[in-house]
């Protein structure tokens, strides 16, 4: 006879990982951590994708803003704001059509060695009329968010006025992915918007659909996003 049981607290690790209490190592898939050092005893495994970070990191050195779940890909680093921007509405527009549902994040400016990344926070879900990004400590150089499915009563495939006006108050770019599939930049100095891509997953309902990439995600990560404080998680869709 089999039993299910339920994992009491005290056996969970970092970032609900088990802990395995005969070692009393976390258990994070592909690695082992130990909590008393605060490191892990292995390497990861795509250390040689994630030059120049030391071949024991753990999520590029920041964790606050970046999971590894998985125990193989870190927060992802890029070497400029947009490729972030990019990242962000390749793995969200997805999500953001499916759930009608806006995602907002923040770009954030990443050191280590002397060398500059970018990468962006943890998204925060919100509804069909907007989203409320939470705030971060590390140095913000713009902010991006999704605009839901194809809606034929508004015009979401455009920066709305609140959005330009939450631009100018941040002081920084803004840039907004839409169902129609665009990436677009709003300059809050100039007050122009700017299109700076065509290839994200759009919506097959949207009569102005710039591509046909389906709404997809091709990443097999898990997705993580905020919800009122709360971390959510979801696999491909």
């Amino acid at each position: 006879m089999i039993k299910s049981v339920q994992l009491s607290s005290d056996r969970l690790s970092y970032i609900s990982k088990e802990k395995d209490s005969e070692c009393d190592l976390g258990d994070f898939g592909v690695r082992k951590y130990e909590t008393e050092t605060g490191r892990f005893l292995s390497t990861d495994p795509l250390w040689e994708e994630q030059r120049p970070w030391n071949v024991y990191h753990y999520s590029a050195n920041n964790p606050i803003v970046a999971k590894d779940p998985t125990g193989l890909l870190p927060g992802d680093l890029f070497k400029t704001p947009f490729q972030a921007v990019h990242d962000f509405g390749k793995n969200y527009n997805p999500l953001s059509i499916s759930k009608n549902a806006e995602f907002g994040t923040r770009i954030i400016e990443v050191k280590e060695g002397g060398i500059t990344f970018y990468t962006y926070i943890v998204p925060d879900i919100g509804n069909d009329k907007g989203v409320d990004t939470r705030k971060t400590d590390d140095k913000q150089v713009a902010i991006a968010h999704t605009h839901g499915a194809y809606d034929p009563k508004t015009d979401n495939n455009v920066f709305s006025d609140a959005d330009k006006e939450y631009a100018k108050d941040q002081k920084v770019p803004s840039y907004v992915v839409t169902p129609n599939g665009t990436i677009q930049e709003y300059n809050p100095t100039t007050g122009t918007t700017t299109l700076m891509s065509k290839d994200m997953p759009s919506d097959p309902k949207d009569p102005d659909r710039k591509n046909d990439k389906k709404p997809e995600r091709k990443d097999e990560r898990p997705v993580q996003w905020q919800y009122n404080g709360t971390t959510q998680e979801t696999s491909n869709e």
